[in-house]
């Protein structure tokens, strides 16, 4: 246990020497610039990472307004139910379905799964499909020539194959998150019964998981595809290990887009408070090439393993 903690502490001492002396502060400048520089020499690619960015972000209001009011509805019935049954039998060992049968809620709990299944499947779709292009464009930007290893039966295309890759990699982050907000949902639901109060943030705990998740995810959608990552777990794997040993690298380069979208955060909320069609078309104007950017910067950042 000492011995980890001294590695742990020695790794943060050498960050900040770096940091001190500018060295990481160097490399991720030199990783921006460089990112910046493939965008602009693959304006198509960049203009194509936008465009599916945007049709994202459009088909998914349309699936989100289609089942969400709906799904929230079937929630506050399920949640109701179970904190009646607490406040009126306080002393009740029962568990969800019981109290779900003893209070009339059985058939709300069913609609709420169904709508939830639906939705999530509907929304998984469209992330593959839209999100997995941007990114396998992101790759393109920073090598335009080089594509992933021969595709089998079920992967007829470079492009195929990477969709096919990022499914199944994006079906586990999904799994994870799923239950993530499920535990979050819980712990307030716990809260909310045991305090009367209805919690106004997540836990700390909850945060950084998925602050992890998105960082572990990034990563392998960058990775290239080849020796232990020739699978989709073997690639999660890599993912994870690459997360543990170049955190002095991609931590920064994390850092820096998390200030980049805060800064146009703040630029939005300005532009709002002046004009809210002003809002509008600045955050057009900045958001979609800030995601293409980062993708591809992230993708940079990875590339410079030394």
């Amino acid at each position: 246990m000492k011995n980890t903690i001294r590695k742990i502490v020695g790794k943060i001492g050498v960050v900040i020497q770096d940091a001190v002396r500018g060295a990481a502060l160097q490399k991720t400048a030199i990783a921006m610039r460089e990112a910046g520089a493939a965008l602009l020499r693959q304006k198509k690619l960049a203009a194509g990472m936008m465009l599916l960015d945007a049709v994202f972000i459009i088909l998914y209001g349309f699936v989100s307004a289609a089942y969400l009011p709906n799904i929230l509805d079937f929630v506050v019935v399920v949640g109701s139910a179970i904190s009646r049954h607490a406040v009126t039998n306080p002393n009740s060992n029962a568990g969800l379905f019981a109290m779900l049968r003893e209070t009339g809620a059985m058939g709300a709990f069913w609609s709420l799964a169904i709508l939830a299944i639906t939705f999530l499947c509907s929304a998984f779709v469209l992330y593959t499909a839209l999100s997995g292009s941007a990114w396998f464009l992101s790759r393109k930007a920073l090598h335009p020539t080089s594509s992933p290893p021969a595709a089998t039966t079920l992967q007829h295309t470079a492009y195929a194959a990477y969709l096919w890759r990022f499914a199944k990699v994006s079906l586990l982050w999904g799994v994870l998150a799923l239950a993530g907000n499920v535990v979050s949902y819980l712990l307030d639901l716990r809260q909310t019964v045991v305090t009367g109060n209805v919690p106004t943030a997540s836990s700390p705990f909850i945060a950084a998981y998925f602050i992890l998740l998105v960082y572990v995810s990034s990563i392998s959608y960058v990775s290239p595809y080849h020796g232990a990552a020739s699978t989709s777990w073997g690639l999660i794997k890599q993912s994870a290990r690459e997360g543990m040993s170049l955190w002095r690298k991609t931590i920064p380069a994390m850092i820096a887009i998390a200030l980049l979208y805060l800064a146009i955060h703040k630029i939005l909320v300005l532009a709002h408070g002046v004009n809210p069609t002003l809002s509008l078309v600045l955050g057009i104007l900045l958001v979609f090439p800030l995601f293409s950017f980062a993708r591809v910067f992230f993708g940079k950042t990875l590339e410079e393993r030394t």
